[in-house]
């Protein structure tokens, strides 16, 4: 039976204005039977109503249309122009009306209790904000075990995730309020948003492990952007240079961040010499140098950096106007409306606050249109299925 013949009773997926406990956001871009599963999964979930919310971020493979004629009512379709994981996931927030907030990637599944475990959660600990669960990971459909150093651990996790990400977007579910007072995922880093979104948290907030492997991972695709970039240390280290020149760590947090952040720029200055950019490897070399975080503005590593690019304690404020402008391009296609026509709870207000602090171009990188594949494809790099 088709999901979206079967009956809600108990559980499911719901389009709806009444309250929900947990809105879904599922970002897509050319994934059209993946999607399909992923969906499935969330709507085959046991004793837990959620509301799902798919970002379709510039789908040219007929996604949109499949989605519509399998789950129909059952799913929040918005269609926008491309503009990459983070975007989209800022998007489906922004949209959504749940007070707790799950996120799946579209090439991912769902097991069955995924919600319900975590809601269970939420209840026994009511002074939680933000959990995950443990994952089952498939690699070109054999499955692996990961490693030790990929063991989640739970609580305090800022420390351990600061050489890689221990958080997976589909693994984790939060409140509202802490990925809003965050600022949300910055969309200015074209990968490893997630592992700067994580630390973000992590530097304040417990990050609370639910013990049951209710997820499945699948990676091994070709259009993953592990495969397509080198050097994913790049923007680890835009991610860890603002977190140090926001200035709000604790001396412990800070000098872990510079520890870690001295051993990625040697990692990558040695790797900029041997293809023989001498300079971006000094630039490197002297980046975690006292006071050298404030030289950003007069580094480059491999293109130039713009004059009006600078770090900010404020960070998002200045993408308020590009923001608005994407959200007059999306179409919620559940009401046919452009998304600033009907503009969800503080949806304008949160982009507008949105992390999208230009860490990426703060180093000096950017990638161009037509090189870059859609970010969500490298969630399995950051979870150790793709690793470099």
């Amino acid at each position: 039976m088709r999901a979206s013949d079967r009956a809600l009773s108990g559980g499911g997926c719901v389009v709806s204005m009444r309250p929900v406990p947990v809105s879904v956001v599922i970002p897509t871009f050319n994934r059209r039977e993946l999607v399909r599963q992923a969906v499935a999964s969330v709507c085959a979930q046991r004793a837990a109503e959620c509301e799902i919310i798919v970002v379709d971020d510039g789908s040219a493979d007929g996604t949109a249309e499949a989605l519509r004629a399998e789950f129909g009512a059952q799913i929040r379709l918005i269609r926008t122009e491309n503009r990459g994981v983070a975007a989209a996931r800022n998007l489906g927030v922004a949209s959504s009306r749940g007070e707790l907030i799950a996120f799946l990637d579209s090439d991912d599944l769902w097991l069955p209790d995924k919600v319900a475990a975590q809601l269970a959660f939420f209840a026994e600990h009511p002074g939680a904000e933000i959990c995950q669960t443990e994952e089952i990971w498939i690699r070109n459909g054999v499955r692996v075990n990961p490693c030790a150093h990929h063991r989640k651990p739970s609580g305090d996790i800022f420390e351990p995730s600061l050489r890689l990400c221990l958080v997976s977007p589909s693994a984790v579910m939060l409140r509202r309020s802490l990925f809003e007072g965050v600022g949300g995922f910055d969309e200015s880093l074209p990968v490893c948003e997630d592992y700067d979104l994580w630390l973000r948290i992590a530097r304040n907030t417990p990050v609370w492990l639910v013990d049951r492997a209710l997820v499945v991972k699948r990676g091994g695709h070709a259009d993953q952007l592990s495969r397509q970039l080198w050097g994913m240390d790049r923007f680890r280290v835009a991610a860890l240079v603002r977190l140090l020149a926001q200035g709000d760590l604790s001396p412990v947090q800070h000098r872990a961040t510079l520890a870690v952040l001295a051993e990625k720029c040697q990692i990558l200055a040695q790797g900029a010499a041997r293809r023989g950019r001498h300079a971006e490897a000094e630039a490197y070399r002297a980046l975690p140098a006292s006071n050298s975080l404030r030289k950003l503005d007069d580094v480059s590593f491999g293109s130039p950096l713009p004059r009006d690019c600078r770090f900010s304690r404020n960070v998002g404020a200045q993408h308020a106007a590009p923001l608005r402008k994407h959200a007059e391009n999306t179409v919620d296609e559940t009401s046919g409306r452009s998304f600033i026509d009907s503009p969800p709870r503080g949806s304008v207000d949160f982009l507008a606050n949105s992390a999208s602090t230009s860490s990426a171009r703060a180093v000096g990188y950017s990638i161009s249109k037509e090189n870059s594949a859609h970010p969500e494809n490298l969630t399995g790099e950051d979870t150790g299925l793709e690793r470099p």
